[in-house]
Parts: C-alpha cells; sequence; structure tokens
C-alpha cells in the first residue's frame, strides 16, 4: 500500500490499517511512505516498510513483494502508475487527477452537487478498505508508546531538568503554510502565563525545519528556566508519540502532532485558522478543544499564505483564550 504523504494523514489512516489487520490477519502488509515518515509509519503496523522513492523504484518494490493488491491512499498519478505498471491485480483508490484508467477499484469522491464533501480523513480513508471488505473496528486513530521510545525520552527529559515536572508541549510549526502559523509572542506569553499559574513546565517541539520558531518563542519567555526549547536536539517522528504521551496537553496549530497527541490519548488545544475544520473533525475518546475565529468572513480560505495579509484568523486567538481552554480540558480529564 502507498501510505499519505503529510504526518497528520499517516496518523489518520491508522484506522484503515487497523480494518486491513483485522481483516486479513495473514496478510502481509507492505506500506511505502515517504523516506521522512519512515519513523512514525513503524508505529502503524505494516509488516515491512520501504521508503517511497519514486516511479522507477516504487514499481520494483510492487513486483519484488509479489503484491495482489495496492491500496493507494494519496491522490495523485504519481502513487498510482506504479502498481499500474507492475501490473498488481488489484488497485484501489479514488479516481481523481484523470487516473480511473489505473485503477481496478475506483471510488468516487464523497460529493455534495459538484462540490466535494468535506469528510474527516479517518473515515476518508476507511471508504478504501470498505472496498475490499475490510469493516472499522474503530473510527479514530490509536498508535502505541513502545518502551524503547518511551526509555528514551524519560531519559532525555532527565538530562535536561524536566523529567519529573508536569509538561505542556506547544508545536508552533506548520508545513503547510504560513497562513497557519500563531503569533510567537502569543505562544511566549501562554508560556509564562502556564508557569506562573500552574507551576507545569513547558516544552518547544519543532521540526527540522522549525528551529527558527521554537528559537524566537523562547527568546520572548520570561521563565526560562520552565521552559525545554529542544531546537538544538529536535525530537524526531519516531519519538514524539512518546514524548507526547508524556505531557498533560498540547497546544498546536492545525498539524500532525495533533493527531499524534490525540492517537496517544493527550488532551488538545488546536489553532485552527485557514483550514476547513470538517477534514480532521473526527470522534476520539480524548480530550480536545479546536478554537476558531469564526466571525471573520474570510475564515477557512483554505490558502497557505493569507491573501489579506494580516493572518487575522491566526492573530485574533489571544493567549488566555487558549489558557482558558487549557483549564478546560484539565477539567475534563479530571472527571
Amino acid at each position: 500500500m502507498r501510505l499519505p504523504n503529510w504526518v497528520g494523514d499517516v496518523v489518520m489512516s491508522e484506522p484503515a490499517l487497523a480494518a486491513l489487520r483485522a481483516a486479513f490477519p495473514h496478510a502481509r502488509i507492505v506500506g511505502l511512505a515517504k523516506p521522512y515518515l519512515l519513523g512514525l509509519a513503524e508505529l502503524l503496523g505494516c509488516d515491512l516498510l520501504e521508503p517511497s522513492v519514486g516511479l522507477l523504484g516504487d514499481t520494483l518494490t510492487y513486483l519484488a513483494a509479489g503484491a495482489d493488491c495496492a491500496v493507494l491512499f494519496p491522490n495523485s498519478v504519481s502513487s498510482a502508475l506504479p502498481p499500474f505498471l507492475a501490473s498488481v491485480p488489484q488497485r484501489v483508490g479514488y479516481a481523481t487527477f484523470g487516473r480511473r484508467v489505473l485503477l481496478t477499484e475506483p471510488l468516487a469522491y464523497p460529493r455534495d452537487g459538484k462540490r466535494r464533501r468535506p469528510i474527516p480523513m479517518p473515515l476518508y480513508y476507511l471508504r478504501l478498505v470498505r472496498r475490499l471488505g475490510a469493516e472499522p473496528i474503530r473510527h479514530h486513530p490509536r498508535l502505541k508508546v513502545t518502551s524503547n521510545a518511551a526509555e528514551a525520552v524519560n531519559a532525555y527529559l532527565n538530562s535536561r531538568g524536566f523529567g519529573s515536572v508536569p509538561l505542556v508541549a506547544f508545536n508552533p510549526g506548520a508545513s503547510y503554510g504560513p497562513s497557519k502559523l500563531w503569533l510567537t509572542g502569543h505562544f511566549a506569553r501562554l508560556a509564562d502565563i502556564i508557569v506562573e499559574r500552574l507551576g507545569y513546565g513547558v516544552v518547544l517541539l519543532c521540526g527540522p525545519k522549525e528551529r527558527h520558531l521554537a528559537d524566537d518563542i523562547f527568546r520572548q519567555v520570561r521563565n526560562k528556566r520552565s521552559v525545554l526549547n529542544t531546537s538544538s536536539c529536535v525530537v524526531d517522528l519516531a519519538h514524539l508519540p512518546a514524548l507526547l504521551s508524556r505531557c498533560c496537553a498540547l497546544v498546536t496549530t492545525d498539524t500532525g502532532p495533533r493527531h499524534i497527541a490525540l492517537a496517544v490519548s493527550t488532551p488538545t488545544v488546536t489553532l485552527m485558522g485557514p483550514n476547513d475544520p470538517r477534514y480532521t473533525a473526527y470522534r476520539t475518546p480524548t480530550p480536545q478543544v479546536v478554537i476558531r475565529r469564526y466571525e471573520l468572513d474570510c475564515i477557512g480560505c483554505q490558502k497557505k499564505v493569507c491573501p489579506r495579509g494580516s493572518n487575522e484568523c491566526m492573530r485574533r486567538i489571544s493567549p488566555e483564550q487558549v489558557f482558558d481552554a487549557l483549564r478546560r480540558l484539565q477539567r475534563a480529564k479530571q472527571q
């Protein structure tokens, strides 16, 4: 199967993979994923993971595996060509971008008239495997934290003096584009509020290309001794679920770590701006709050860069509003 291209989408494909495993317990499931996603994809229960390296390499992977069926989570033509060229007997995917001829089991988008109907991505992916007779066993993602990862994270926190401190994690980055970003000054103000009012520590998370965001937040924080900036030693995807499971809550933009946190039962506050929340509005037993400025006429524009240049949908979310959401999550977890 070809796994999705984004961190959050990979996590949201987990219910579909769990359904496949339950329906075909003796099948050998081989997952192809972008190389940077392999650390996270290891937690999804595939028997074998291979890096997706392009048309020729992926075609050879399908041939070497002797695949009987290819489930294609991405909607691109490039993901459908390799199993077609490898003559995989059964090829399941959405009939998008003119690739219907490459599929043996093409599925149409759910639509309302001519418009695509927004549905949560876990349900979107479950529709693919249901075509193969795999019925869902749950509709929300779940990730297991390995003992090795938990030990590595504990050692990481202990070495930095945060081993016994209640922690709130911040994820300020967004690979989608700058329109999703919250102000670094808002993150810094929120960190100080959390430290001063709750006595918790704060962990600043970042990807390899987002170190500047974590550094900028850390520069503006007053209570630096209570804030762990991971920019000098970025936590990789293989260990991120274990770190998030160690935290009391996550404050995040609408990006992949949001879904990792929910999948390891960490309460989450998501700052939602330009994106349509219906694509990620799946039910989960983990408490979460989505903050969105619905009063704006431009909300949900789906643009990577704010067309107005003001990014009001994110700017208007205040640190105090997010702190109130954290307190609500705290009370919900205690009940």
